[in-house]
């Protein structure tokens, strides 16, 4: 929900440059056609920030409640937007809070949704150990799914894992599998 929405908004999207004289709608301001654009690794640092700032405050909001459940998605979103941002013990922990979170909440797919985003967002940085615990810890709350979206992101995880695997091979003098 709250991940949807800042998507929605455009905070996740470093690659899309901020137009010019149109909308922006993660804040309903409107830029003047003459001023001048900003570096698109300027406009995503500002977006993560902001996406980050956002989270957190739904991290806050659901901490003191019971809804459990939403603050393991409000972790995992921040998780994202440190990924994103390039804070990657951060985000491994906010993750690794969300899954945590999650189960504790009895949320089984919020744990795995929270350990695939961790593959997803931070698996160039993890080694093979960790990014095939974090599909393992996805594969099996997930893998009954009806959702197309999250089977294809599962899929995405598992090649990832397996690339990572053969490589891990191959440096380790395996040789090829």
């Amino acid at each position: 929900m709250l991940a949807r929405y800042l998507n929605d908004a455009g905070y996740f999207e470093p690659h899309r440059e901020r137009p010019r004289g149109r909308t922006i709608l993660a804040g309903g301001w409107r830029a003047p056609p003459e001023f001048p654009t900003i570096s698109a690794e300027k406009w995503a640092e500002a977006h993560f920030e902001e996406a980050e700032r956002v989270a957190l405050t739904a991290v806050r909001v659901f901490e003191d409640g019971d809804r459990q459940a939403l603050l393991a998605e409000a972790l995992t979103t921040l998780g994202v937007a440190q990924a994103r941002a390039g804070r990657g013990d951060e985000a491994r922990q906010s993750f690794a809070r969300a899954g945590e979170v999650a189960e504790a909440a009895g949320d089984r797919v919020g744990a795995g949704l929270a350990a695939l985003t961790l593959a997803e967002e931070l698996g160039a940085h993890l080694s093979h150990a960790e990014l095939s615990d974090a599909f393992a810890r996805a594969h099996e709350p997930l893998s009954d799914t009806r959702n197309p979206e999250t089977l294809m992101r599962l899929t995405a995880c598992a090649r990832r894992a397996l690339e990572s695997s053969m490589a891990s091979q191959v440096e380790g003098g395996g040789g090829t599998p």
